[in-house]
């Protein structure tokens, strides 16, 4: 069922896939496609280990930019002056949980700022260029304007 590419409105209905998915469960998956790919792997655990982190796949980049975007939709779509925070529930999620991919590794929303003037990685990281222009966004997630 899950192959195939269209179905009935109705079946959509009654399966709840014509609900938009709330915030809450795509952090949930962000944090574990962080966990499932933000680990570096030594190439044989008993004698050798590494300090690069492997290239992350593909499809799991998609995946993650597919969140970050619906995330910016959510933002996006509330009016400020409102006083609901549509991604409060997603921060609290990813609290301290690896969340924004840089690079090749996925850190901590608290740990990247949007400006930085120093390189102080692998402990502190700019937010990437790609990203910026869904800075909002990160900021509601928790990312900082720059470090104190």
């Amino acid at each position: 069922l899950c192959a195939v590419e269209e179905v009935s409105a109705s079946v959509a209905r009654f399966l709840g896939w014509d609900a938009p998915i709330p915030p809450e469960v795509l952090a949930v998956q962000l944090k574990e496609l962080a966990v499932m790919h933000g680990q570096a792997v030594p190439l044989n655990a008993l004698h050798e280990s590494t300090t690069e982190r492997p290239e992350i796949p593909d499809v799991a980049k998609n995946a993650v930019r597919e969140i970050y975007r619906r995330f910016a939709e959510l933002e996006a779509a509330e009016a400020p002056e409102s006083g609901h925070r549509p991604l409060h529930a997603a921060r609290h999620t990813l609290r301290g949980a690896p969340c924004v991919l840089v690079g090749r590794e996925f850190v901590a929303a608290e740990q990247v700022a949007v400006t930085t003037d120093v390189d102080c990685s692998p402990l502190l990281h700019a937010l990437p260029e790609d990203l910026l222009a869904d800075e909002t966004m990160f900021r509601a997630l928790g990312v900082r304007a720059e470090f104190d």
